[in-house]
């Protein structure tokens, strides 16, 4: 009787310990199998963006100094408030899908500012904003960076590439300010029923491409334009360095023509794909920005998708490189990618 006691108790001890050894193999391998899902991000309560890195954004100008400022605030809650650096009547805008990202939207005055870090602050973590490089005119400050974090409600990872178009007015205060982000990713990160993968959405293709010493940039900037809006194919292709880099974010599942495109042979396969599956109604250029030979636009466009039959409204940013002979090196696309995704879905 105690033989079996002693037996059946050492079998219990097995299968307990054994329990244990799955348990922690189990821990182990959900942790490492799906880098896109998080329990938590690193940020503590008192910070929106846990590593900030804004070493690019140099130079001596007193806007450049009012920019940084403004982001050493949203990271850390150091240097001054936000709302010294902010005009009376400031507008706020980013943007996402409403009724999915919470802080979409566009926010007016300095309270609104508020409201909108606070729904920032309570929605995600930011756990790294690094800045790329900045294209700057006048007071206009276009600042390009990369962005890592967690949704708090999904527990999932979001990277991208994103933009930031600030806007000083004559006293040196922040007039407006705009983020351009890949919505679609977001919007995904937000879901929790949405491929985890599909929110994460770097492209790197034109890391490390160098700026010239072109000096006409606007004027090429507006024949590109000019040709991309009359579809002058034969303009666009022998006004394109044979090396040039083409980024057009969103879900390529969905969007026939979003992707990198590399040198003359991709840049022909885009514009077939956009031209032979839409029609575009409305193109605006809102403003150009100049540094260099680094030129942002920022556009509005209404497209009319001939598979669906569905209409999209897209605002969004551009930024190029001007090579040394006039022709485009690279383009990078800042778009509604939500919207886009949206109108190519039946």
């Amino acid at each position: 009787m105690q033989e079996r006691r002693a037996e059946k108790e050492d079998s219990m001890k097995k299968i307990i310990l054994l329990s244990m050894v799955y348990v922690c193999i189990f821990a182990v391998v959900s942790g490492l199998g799906d880098p896109a899902v998080s329990s938590a991000g690193n940020c503590s309560n008192d910070k929106v963006v846990a590593k900030l890195d804004i070493k690019a954004l140099k130079g001596e100008d007193a806007a450049l100094e009012t920019v940084r400022q403004a982001y050493r605030r949203l990271a850390n809650g150091v240097d001054v408030p936000l709302e010294l650096v902010l005009a009376d009547n400031g507008v706020w805008t980013v943007e996402g899908v409403s009724g999915i990202v919470p802080f979409a939207g566009t926010y007016e005055g300095k309270e609104g500012v508020l409201h909108y870090l606070e729904a920032m602050q309570e929605s995600i973590c930011i756990e790294s904003l690094a800045v790329r490089f900045f294209v700057k005119q006048g007071n206009a400050i276009h600042v390009h960076l990369v962005e890592m974090g967690v949704v708090g409600s999904t527990g999932k990872r979001f990277e991208m590439e994103i933009a930031h178009v600030w806007n000083l007015d004559q006293d040196g205060m922040i007039a407006s300010f705009r983020e351009y982000n890949d919505t679609y990713a977001m919007a995904a990160a937000f879901d929790p029923d949405a491929d985890p993968s599909l929110s994460l959405a770097v492209h790197r293709a034109d890391y490390g491409i160098p700026t010239s010493s072109y000096a006409d940039t606007l004027q090429a900037g507006i024949g590109f334009y000019a040709a991309l809006g009359r579809a002058d194919l034969n303009y666009l292709i022998g006004n394109s360095d044979p090396e040039l880099v083409f980024i057009l974010a969103g879900p390529p599942a969905i969007t026939p023509f979003a992707g990198t495109f590399y040198g003359t042979d991709g840049f022909v396969d885009f514009l077939i794909r956009v031209f032979t599956r839409q029609q575009f109604l409305d193109i605006q250029i809102k403003t150009f920005t100049v540094d260099g030979s680094r030129l942002d636009a920022e556009f509005y466009e209404a497209v009319y998708v001939y598979a669906t039959g569905k209409i999209f409204y897209n605002e969004g940013l551009h930024t190029v490189i001007i090579g040394d002979d006039g022709k485009l090196r690279s383009f990078r696309s800042y778009n509604d990618t939500h919207a886009v995704a949206v109108a190519y879905t039946p």
